[in-house]
Order: C-alpha cells, then sequence, then structure tokens
C-alpha cells in the first residue's frame, strides 16, 4: 500500500467513518420491480438574470462560490427531508465525484455552513484521486449500500451531455446570466408535482441565505409562497370548524 492510499483513507475515513446510512429523500414511492432502466423525470428551472446577481454578489463579498451556495442549499433540504442533522450527498465537478458531508443542525449561521463547505470541498480535492468506492469503503455504510441518493453536478457546459447515472435524484446546475438548474429524477419514485415542490424549495433556501447569510441554518424558511398560503387556508378552516 502506498502513502498516498493510505493518506486518502485516513481523510475519508476521518470524514465518513460514522456515516451509517444514506440520507432518505422524500420519494412518493418504492420502486417496484427489478431490471430495466428507470422511467428518467426531468424539470428545468432557470432564475431571473436579478435573483442571479443577487446569489452571485453574495458569494463575491463572502468569498465563497455559487457552487458553495448551491451545496449548502440542498445540504439544509436534505436535513430537513430525512429529518437528519447530518447530511451526505455527492458532488461532481471538473469529471471527478466526490462524497460532500454537512451539519445542518444547531444553531449555527448560514455562513459557518458555507465557510465549511467551501473548505471541506478544497480538502477533498486533494484527496479525490481514491475511487469513489473506496471512499464509501471508509464510512459506516454496509457493503453494496449506497452512501447518497442525491448527486450535485455542478458548473457543466452542456447539461444535456451528461450521461446518465443510477442516482434516484440529480441536480445539475450551468451558471451563466441566469443560474440555470436541471433535475433528473426517477419516475418509479418520485412524481413530478414533489420535484416541482422541491425546486421551489431550493428556490426559497438559495434566496434566503443571500439574503440573510448570519441567519441561524435551523431557522432558514424553505416552503414557497404558495405553500404558506395554503397553510394559511387551512388554520383558518381549522379554526372557523373548532368555533362552530
Amino acid at each position: 500500500m502506498t502513502a498516498a492510499v493510505e493518506l486518502a483513507r485516513s481523510y475519508w475515513r476521518g470524514l465518513l467513518g460514522d456515516v451509517e446510512s444514506a440520507n432518505e429523500l422524500p420519494c412518493d414511492r418504492r420502486a417496484t420491480g427489478a431490471g430495466g432502466e428507470a422511467p428518467l423525470g426531468e424539470l428545468e428551472l432557470e432564475l431571473p438574470e436579478a435573483e442571479t446577481a443577487r446569489l452571485r454578489e453574495v458569494c463575491r463579498t463572502r468569498r465563497w462560490t455559487l457552487s458553495t451556495l448551491l451545496q449548502g442549499a440542498w445540504a439544509v433540504l436534505l436535513g430537513r427531508y430525512s429529518r437528519q442533522d447530518e447530511v451526505v450527498f455527492g458532488t461532481t465537478a471538473g469529471g471527478c465525484t466526490l462524497p460532500v458531508r454537512a451539519s445542518v443542525g444547531g444553531d449555527g449561521p448560514v455562513s459557518a455552513l458555507l465557510d465549511g463547505l467551501q473548505a471541506q470541498m478544497l480538502e477533498s480535492q486533494r484527496y479525490g484521486y481514491a475511487p469513489l468506492a473506496e471512499m464509501q469503503a471508509q464510512s459506516g455504510v454496509g457493503p453494496g449500500e449506497p452512501l447518497f441518493h442525491s448527486l450535485l453536478v455542478l458548473d457543466l457546459d452542456d447539461p444535456a451531455a451528461l450521461e446518465r447515472t443510477s442516482y434516484p435524484l440529480v441536480l445539475i446546475s450551468a451558471a451563466g446570466e441566469r443560474l440555470h438548474l436541471r433535475v433528473e429524477y426517477d419516475g418509479r419514485l418520485f412524481d413530478a408535482e414533489t420535484v416541482e415542490r422541491m425546486a421551489g424549495h431550493l428556490r426559497v433556501v438559495l434566496g434566503a441565505m443571500a439574503s440573510e447569510p448570519e441567519m441561524a441554518v435551523r431557522e432558514l424558511p424553505i416552503l414557497t409562497e404558495e405553500e404558506l398560503e395554503q397553510l394559511g387556508d387551512r388554520a383558518r378552516i381549522e379554526t372557523e370548524q373548532a368555533e362552530r
């Protein structure tokens, strides 16, 4: 065993050693049947120029990359969906796929989360020469079990050129004057409406992070205006029924 291999194993063991299972996604159903290729669903989301500019401005001011902001937003959503404070997902950039781990519980601010993610990515890239299977072998996840169910593919020049992956949910970003996002998902597991809601949540979290980077991560909103209105209507109906 070479020194480089041992260094990589030590790094990934330190990052992932106590991770015992993948974070669950908000699936509508479990996959049924065996064999065959899963039906691929797709959703496109493009942020307006002004909204993209606000994201870029906070990144410039705080010395974050837009990719770090996206990772942070997805980490928050994954934590909310799985109801776990520790989350792991995959990130592909420059053709290399790396596991990303984030702590999204407690009272820490958004800025600390994003600073930590950016520092982690720089350090992980030093050991990105290890195969993904070797990285996963250093985790507490059992053999044959996935380390993560979702993948972020960052700064892809041509999203259409991406080869299909086996992950149930893939978020692909292409940065320009407008931030373009594409979500690819396993149609056996997700309804289109569910993925649309998730895309709406992602947009809300990105906006909140950019507006208030010192907000506690646990206080970040995720619900869209439409969802909040629906909750308000439901609460009013329940109140009226209780008063009868």
